[in-house]
């Protein structure tokens, strides 16, 4: 299974975010805390998120939904009792990976799986996006067989370019597959070089069989 052709399309990209709760910096009741996010990794830019006082635990909380790697910055400005202080703590966060598997012509279910089913004259059809936009960069389709009691690598495919819409199309070929052997794919965002945005990530397994 090692034909991937490559071709764009037009979809929206749905968001990748996470729902974040940094740690708080402990303090006297009657302190003031400022707490300040940047808004990417790298960026001189800096948002202030809240400031306020302590609770009577010492502790200041606040969310924020990342959709790229930050870094927290919380600064304590100082009280007649203790000085100045700032906590840092780096978050990182994955690419979000969809990807759709069409093309079947049934479906059988084979234990805690529902194989997707092919004939060798068919093609699987896959379709994979990734958010936040990653145009230009990196989707590979990994390809797994089973055998043996276990999963062992069959192939990967080449690099595809994500589109202007960080959207990708392509298609597998299976008529060299082997036959009713179980098979799993899933596409896998390399981030590039120069993006240290958003971590490496994969999508879910899709699990495919191939029959006459």
């Amino acid at each position: 299974m090692n034909s991937f052709d490559v071709s764009t399309a037009q979809k929206r990209s749905s968001s990748a975010s996470r729902r974040l709760a940094p740690g708080s910096l402990a303090a006297s009741a009657s302190s003031t805390l400022n707490f300040f996010i940047s808004a990417a990794v790298g960026s001189r830019h800096r948002v202030l998120l809240k400031t306020g006082r302590v609770n009577s635990r010492g502790d200041l909380t606040v969310s924020y939904v990342a959709r790229h790697s930050v870094m927290f910055s919380v600064v304590f400005a100082g009280d007649a009792q203790d000085g100045q202080a700032t906590v840092k703590r780096m978050v990182n966060v994955f690419a979000k990976v969809t990807m759709t598997v069409r093309g079947n012509y049934g479906t059988r279910r084979v234990g805690h799986h529902t194989y997707l089913l092919y004939h060798r004259s068919g093609h699987v059809d896959v379709a994979v996006t990734v958010a936040p936009n990653k145009h230009g960069q990196c989707v590979v389709v990994q390809v797994q067989s089973y055998f043996r009691g276990a999963w062992h690598p069959n192939t990967t495919t080449n690099c595809a370019l994500l589109s202007s819409t960080s959207h990708v199309l392509g298609y597998l070929t299976v008529n060299q597959a082997s036959l009713n052997i179980p098979y799993r794919l899933r596409a896998i965002y390399l981030r590039s070089n120069g993006d240290i945005s958003n971590l490496s990530t994969a999508a879910s397994w899709h699990y495919v069989l191939v029959e006459r």
